[in-house]
């Protein structure tokens, strides 16, 4: 779980525990989710369990800075699934931008449109785009059966999360600029 994903996934990740449900296990970058270590983790975790699932859920932008290491998936024959949040930029920074500046404005924070899913497929792996979100739970498991190193790219819009407002409003707050 990367970027500002992070948020809503440990938001998610805590309701689902709270509802009794289980999960295999939660690799968590922590404060170096924006360096983009969250191939390197799926991979070390698909090396280790071999006969497991992984499942990488990680912004386009921390993609971005680490996804390249996705290639050691693919030459150890370490099927993992990425999935893509893609908002197209760096979501969390330009809503802390977005609330932090007086014109309300971001900079240097937005990305063109990248094709993630036909990277992986021109690596040889599995690649779909999803634009509906009825449609992820459907390409997640068609990825994962693919038996394939795969993405999911997920076409999503920015919603800032619960923890960026508190954190900005905090911010606000204790100013002294």
């Amino acid at each position: 779980m990367e970027e500002i994903h992070i948020f809503w996934s440990e938001i998610a990740v805590n309701l689902a525990g709270y509802q009794g449900k289980k999960l295999g296990g939660i690799l968590h970058p922590g404060t170096f989710s924006l360096l983009g270590v969250g191939v390197s983790f799926a991979v070390s975790a698909k090396n280790i369990h071999r006969d497991k699932n992984v499942v990488l859920i990680s912004g386009d932008g921390a993609f971005l800075s680490g996804g390249l290491s996705i290639e050691a998936a693919f030459q150890e024959n370490r099927p993992i699934t990425v999935v893509i949040d893609n908002n197209g930029g760096l979501d969390c920074i330009s809503q802390q931008q977005e609330r932090l500046f007086e014109s309300g404005t971001h900079y240097a924070t937005d990305f063109r449109d990248i094709p993630f899913h036909t990277m992986f497929e021109g690596l040889g792996g599995h690649g779909e785009l999803v634009t509906r979100r009825e449609d992820i739970v459907p390409a997640v498991k068609r990825a994962i059966a693919s038996g394939k190193t795969a993405c999911v790219n997920v076409k999503v819009k920015g919603v800032i999360s619960p923890i960026v407002l508190a954190t900005t409003s905090k911010r606000d707050k204790a100013s002294i600029e």
